[in-house]
């Protein structure tokens, strides 16, 4: 077995450092760091149509000539919670909350509607 001479070394050290630090910073991005999410972002067909407060209970009909979807803002998370598309995806979706609002979104692909959280 071939024992490595100290230059070897530092290029393997180098290379591991290159390859965990990058983890590293995305690691503690996605799993440790809570999204202080405080509003929610409405887009249909590209463009933004509504944006509302997070901590207001409320309800807002989407209505378009792609269709209908009835969005829903309760006790701090946002569901679609009616829609006249054939799937129901949407309405099936987990409600986007503070805590999980990093990774998720919302999407009615038949009504080209799209809900994110946002600070």
């Amino acid at each position: 077995m071939k024992h490595l001479n100290k230059k070897e070394k530092i290029i393997y050290a180098i290379l591991f450092l290159v390859i965990l630090v990058p983890f590293c910073f995305y690691a503690h991005a996605t799993f440790f760091q809570k999204n202080d999410a405080s509003r929610i972002i409405i887009k249909q067909d590209g463009k933004i149509i509504k944006i509302l407060p997070l901590d207001k209970n409320t309800e807002f009909i989407v209505e378009s000539m792609f269709g209908k979807n009835v969005v829903t803002v309760k006790d701090g998370s946002v569901s679609v919670t009616d829609a006249d598309c054939q799937d129901k995806i949407c309405v099936k979706t987990v409600p986007l909350k503070k805590d999980n609002a990093a990774t998720s979104v919302i999407v009615c692909l038949p009504h080209k509607l799209i809900i994110t959280l946002e600070k």
